[in-house]
């Protein structure tokens, strides 16, 4: 499967439309996932440092232990390090609360706990020197491998339900808040939803076959050609015609403000798989 990256602004407030509708019909985290792969402006953008998401590029599915698999992931680098954010998406029906009967006392609901306990998950796997070596330098090294001796950092994202199960009352939310950390924060679907990141798309990935394969069949940036090992990327075949249509001379003209410099050489370098 490929897709296309909308990146017309005008048809913003449509795809808002066609979330919230999405959202208060209950659609399942699979399909929200497909809305945000092919709307890359709503995925959250949370940890991201100031040389923003390495390559424009977000893996999706991205498997990194034994039955371990964070739902989005990306690299956001600074002078000093890389930071990895791993993104679990659950329902937006999710409940963060009940209410224990006969006693009155809130407790967490199972749906939030769910949540919890698999990013818990994946920070005790991580937290092995070795398979966070593994991830960085291995599902992860062609986009970091020019600057592997940076400094290596996990950040964690939780996205589930909506805020009206818990903004009534300040100690619901502060329950929320209680549960993040400096690595970790909480989404409700309503942020996703009033915050995208209008003429900022990504390209989508999936790791398989000991490869980057491309998703988004158009050319959004030249990021996707610079910094990354060429040789670990393999390209649909709309994306390739639309690169090589608009590279002339190795200048492209992508749909950002400036002409960029893609040089053909890397293009040439990345393989296909459609």
């Amino acid at each position: 499967m490929s897709l296309y990256a909308n990146t017309d602004p005008e048809c913003l407030e449509h795809r808002k439309l066609a979330l919230k509708k999405m959202l208060d019909e209950g659609t399942s985290e699979q399909e929200l996932q497909g809305f945000l792969e092919r709307n890359t402006e709503f995925i959250p953008r949370q940890f991201v440092q100031h040389h923003g998401i390495a390559s424009d590029l977000v893996l999706t599915k991205l498997s990194f232990g034994r039955d371990l698999v964070s739902d989005l992931a990306f690299v956001s680098a600074s002078s000093k390090d890389f930071w990895i954010v791993l993104i679990e998406l659950e329902k937006p029906t999710s409940k963060f609360f009940k209410q224990v009967k006969g006693v009155g006392q809130i407790s967490l609901h199972s749906d939030f706990r769910r949540g919890l306990e698999q990013v818990s998950k994946w920070r005790s796997w991580l937290s092995e020197p070795s398979n966070l070596d593994h991830l960085y330098r291995h599902e992860l090294g062609p986009i970091v491998q020019s600057h592997i001796w940076r400094k290596v950092v996990v950040k964690y994202v939780l996205v589930t339900g909506r805020r009206e199960m818990y903004k009534d009352t300040t100690q619901l939310r502060s329950l929320v808040k209680a549960e993040e950390r400096d690595d970790f924060a909480i989404m409700t679907w309503d942020s996703i939803l009033e915050h995208p990141k209008e003429g900022d798309p990504l390209y989508v990935g999936k790791r398989r076959s000991g490869f980057i394969d491309i998703l988004t069949e158009d050319l959004i940036s030249d990021r996707l050609f610079n910094g990354i090992e060429p040789g670990a990327v393999r390209l649909n075949r709309a994306l390739r015609a639309n690169a090589e249509g608009r590279a002339l001379d190795g200048r492209i003209m992508p749909r950002r403000l400036n002409s960029i410099s893609v040089p053909r050489e890397v293009l040439n370098k990345m393989g296909d798989w459609s």
